[in-house]
């Protein structure tokens, strides 16, 4: 071999390289997406399943193939948690909700919604009375951008409850109060997506949500919608299909 063709031959052997690791990096995008696909496939038919049927849904269901044990137990708890809807009994024929888990949200930067919105049928703020769903210990009060006025209860279990967009708190309610299922939390509003005392960006309504936090404090929500189906259920209140 001639000395000048040294640098050919080195030439095509990067060249090879390069083209296996294109090959490999490819091929770990190709099935690293796929198993996504496949995961969030098989997560979405087991929340379906969840969603027609929450209360038969734990004891037949093959949980440790779905989820890990933690996650199940938190599953579990918010389910004996919540003994109360969020709005007073007597003024639920005045809102509506759906389920817009993890709809696309673009104020503050493109987010997911980590919740359920229960809409006021007359868009009059400060009209519908906010209830505990659960026994717990007032975490958090005050204004945040997104959520405006907004109450944070944390119950016995560590699950995080969570009201936004108020227009009011409940008499002397504070921080680190215990509150019990069906305790007037405020009255639902339209506050929120801007500086503190911003209201009118958006109709009146109670965004509801529901947190916990894994072993590595990492915060995890739940989608709220079948756990109220399920309490509208237990507790004879209509349902709005």
């Amino acid at each position: 071999m001639e000395r000048h063709d040294i640098p050919k031959v080195l030439l095509r052997y990067w060249i090879a390289i390069l083209g296996l690791v294109i090959c490999f990096v490819v091929e770990w995008e190709i099935l690293d997406r796929l198993t996504k696909e496949a995961y969030e496939f098989r997560y979405q038919m087991d929340l379906e399943e969840f969603r027609q049927n929450p209360t038969d849904y734990f004891p037949l269901h093959n949980r440790k193939e779905a989820y890990n044990d933690f996650f199940i137990e938190q599953l579990d708890a918010v389910m004996k948690e919540i003994r109360c809807f969020p709005v007073e009994k007597s003024y639920i024929q005045g809102v509506s909700y759906v389920d817009s888990w993890y709809g696309e949200r673009t104020f503050g930067g493109d987010r997911h919604h980590e919740g359920t919105d229960i809409m006021s049928l007359s868009n009059v703020r400060g009209e519908l009375p906010v209830v505990s769903m659960t026994d717990g210990i007032v975490k958090n009060m005050g204004w945040l951008t997104l959520g405006g006025w907004r109450i944070g209860i944390e119950s016995e279990s560590g699950i995080y409850y969570y009201y936004a967009h108020l227009d009011s708190y409940a008499g002397n309610l504070k921080k680190g109060d215990t509150v019990y299922a069906g305790e007037l939390l405020g009255f639902m509003g339209d506050s929120g997506y801007g500086e503190e005392g911003t209201t009118g960006m958006f109709d009146v309504h109670l965004h509801v949500g529901i947190y916990f936090y894994d072993a590595s404090g990492q915060e995890i929500s739940m989608n709220p919608y079948p756990f109220l189906q399920n309490i509208q259920q237990r507790t004879s209140m209509p349902s709005d299909r």
